[in-house]
């Protein structure tokens, strides 16, 4: 059952981290960049709340962009709980008897889709959210092509995720481990991406900075 709240993004120790606008600030070029990529009606990344054991929209681009950020649902819901559990990307044409799909909850929202995309975020083997994509129009590369490119923007997006839960360090980035690996692997298989994609990592590197530097007072 959903449940409509302005949350914060947790750790695995259950600390609030930022609220969820923050959260919005760096994940959004991500979810804009998969929407326009597959000329799709939405996108969005739901973030992993272990604390709690719920999927919280981190981020949303298109139907349901200005109301559904904050938004949860049990983390077992769904196609995106079975992605979390599985740690598997998956494209489904078509929902209708899906038994993977939950249209209940898909109902409770502004839109309900007839064909999704989705991958994990995965982050040195930890599933710390979903990215999806609903009902695309750019999907002649074909199925393979299709989760080789979602899984990269995927990629990207746990990245962006781990460092939201890092918010609160209390460390110069450069000298954090876990700050330098997580630049590390924005920044890793530049060469060969289209302008679209080189643009969600610099923003999201934009971001990055300006949020490390907001809690360092640099």
């Amino acid at each position: 059952m959903w449940e409509s709240t302005v949350v914060s993004v947790y750790t695995d120790l259950g600390r609030p981290m930022t609220s969820a606008h923050q959260s919005r600030e760096l994940l959004q070029p991500i979810v804009e960049t998969a929407r326009a990529v597959f000329g799709a009606a939405a996108s969005s990344i739901f973030i992993l709340d272990v604390a709690t054991e719920s999927l919280v929209f981190g981020a949303v681009a298109g139907a349901g962009e200005e109301s559904l950020v904050g938004r949860r649902f049990p983390a077992d819901t769904g196609i995106a709980g079975w992605v979390v559990k599985s740690q598997q990307g998956l494209r489904l044409d078509d929902l209708t008897d899906n038994p993977l799909f939950d249209r209940a909850a898909a109902e409770s929202t502004v839109y309900v889709p007839r064909a999704l995309m989705a991958a994990p975020l995965l982050f040195e083997d930890e599933c710390v959210g979903v990215l999806e994509v609903l009902d695309w129009t750019e999907g002649s590369r074909g199925e393979m092509a299709d989760l080789a490119l979602l899984g990269q923007l995927a990629r990207q997006a746990a990245a962006a995720v781990r460092m939201l839960a890092g918010h609160d360090w209390q460390l110069d980035p450069y000298r954090d481990p876990r700050a330098v690996a997580l630049c590390r692997q924005i920044m890793d298989g530049l060469t060969g991406l289209s302008p679209a994609e080189l643009d969600t990592r610099l923003e999201m590197l934009r971001a990055v900075a300006k949020m490390y530097g907001s809690s360092n007072g640099h």
